[in-house]
């Protein structure tokens, strides 16, 4: 590793990885002192909400498909 690329990835927050062209890879979290990071969530709650609630097709829990596999096990 070069020393201009340790320089980047030596700080203590987290680094954008991108193509060439500008494509998000990831991102890179240093463990040297991770009690300095400040990470914080992309989305907040009212979102994760409005996104819940916009699903599409229905989903099911894994009790409510083990429910249904029985039924099926029942008929047979």
């Amino acid at each position: 590793m070069d020393e201009q690329m340790r320089a980047k990835l030596g700080k203590d927050e987290p680094v954008m990885i991108c193509t060439a062209d500008g494509v998000v890879l990831g991102y890179f979290t240093p463990t040297t002192q991770p009690q300095k990071l400040k990470l914080e969530p992309q989305i907040d709650e009212e979102e994760i909400a409005r996104r819940l609630a916009d699903r599409t097709p229905p989903t099911y829990t894994t009790e409510e498909v083990i429910i249904y596999l029985r039924g099926l096990e029942k008929g047979q």
